[in-house]
């Protein structure tokens, strides 16, 4: 027999999401990209941390009355963008937050016979587009 507390307790659950899940389907804001906001949202804010094991496909499906098609293409998006990790017969996990260090600009010495180039370090890393001559034997 369940208990009144149980029963309270899955209430306050579903009560926490409730009022936040009905998306608004007259929004010309596809309804894929209206969940990703959400779950997004939840991240940011914390009430899903890293680690965290996400609801199922399924589980959010019903919570945000879509098709699954729009389930896994928010999902996807999300993993895309780093945000969730994917494991495939295990579940969708909230991942660690990305670590972005802007890296200083390094003067290199290729050889005695190349000049010197600067290369410019960034969030994509170092391109071949971003070496620049800055002096040495021309030949």
């Amino acid at each position: 027999m369940i208990g009144y507390s149980a029963i309270m307790s899955t209430q306050q659950t579903v009560d926490r999401f409730v009022p936040n899940d009905k998306l608004d389907r007259d929004l010309p804001i596809a309804l894929y990209y209206q969940v990703s906001e959400r779950l997004r949202q939840e991240i940011r804010q914390r009430d899903l941390r890293p680690g965290d094991l996400l609801s199922t496909e399924e589980e959010l499906q019903k919570r945000f009355q879509v098709s699954r098609a729009t389930v896994r293409r928010a999902l996807e998006e999300l993993a895309d963008e780093g945000l969730l990790t994917r494991i495939t017969g295990k579940g969708t996990y909230v991942a660690e937050p990305r670590l972005t260090v802007q890296l200083p600009m390094l003067l290199v010495k290729v050889s005695a016979s190349k000049p010197a180039v600067a290369m410019e370090g960034g969030s994509g890393g170092i391109s071949q587009g971003s070496l620049q001559s800055i002096g040495g034997n021309q030949h």
